[in-house]
């Protein structure tokens, strides 16, 4: 088992327990509700709270994957693709997991860039199969991306370059 695969596998049981302990934490703001015999407007003020440690969470998952992009990138300029093609494709799988994480970035502040974290992701992975000279790959994730990006131009002259063979 590789490093990328145990590292995978850790984040998915840091996801679940995140997941879990958002559910005690709802749960119990509810029972201490019930328990202080709260009003409703401090009731109301106990899940407004949870709700926002929720999103604080949701919050740093992203940040944590805006990360793990610059070191995609930071492979990528130390030429090594297949590392960077494994964090990417695991930012894609979360990314598609949690859309409306992606789809809501520029409300929440986290991120105003015009082209969505998936999208981002599989630019580089096709940037990182053009660059390893994998021709089937890189058309496969170049028709993903034109899927993914409708209704937008894009401008890859480093794919065109290589349909066309040049170096």
């Amino acid at each position: 088992m590789s490093k990328i695969e145990i590292k995978r596998k850790i984040s998915v049981a840091a996801l679940c327990l995140q997941a879990a302990e958002a559910i005690i934490v709802v749960h119990c703001s509810m029972e201490l509700a019930q328990h202080y015999k709260l009003h409703r407007a401090q009731a109301a003020i106990v899940l407004l709270i949870t709700v926002l440690f929720m999103v604080a969470i949701c919050l740093l998952q992203f940040y944590r994957y805006v990360r793990v992009l610059n070191q995609g990138v930071a492979l990528m300029k130390q030429h090594r693709y297949e590392a960077a093609i494994a964090l990417f494709s695991h930012m894609h799988q979360y990314f598609e997991k949690h859309p409306w994480v992606d789809k809501y970035r520029y409300l929440l502040l986290i991120s105003c860039s015009a082209i969505p974290m998936k999208v981002m992701c599989v630019m580089n992975i096709t940037a990182c199969h053009v660059l390893l000279k994998n021709k089937e790959l890189a058309t496969f994730y170049y028709n993903t991306l034109v899927k993914l990006y409708k209704g937008h131009e894009i401008q890859l002259p480093w794919y065109d370059a290589l349909l066309n063979n040049k170096e």
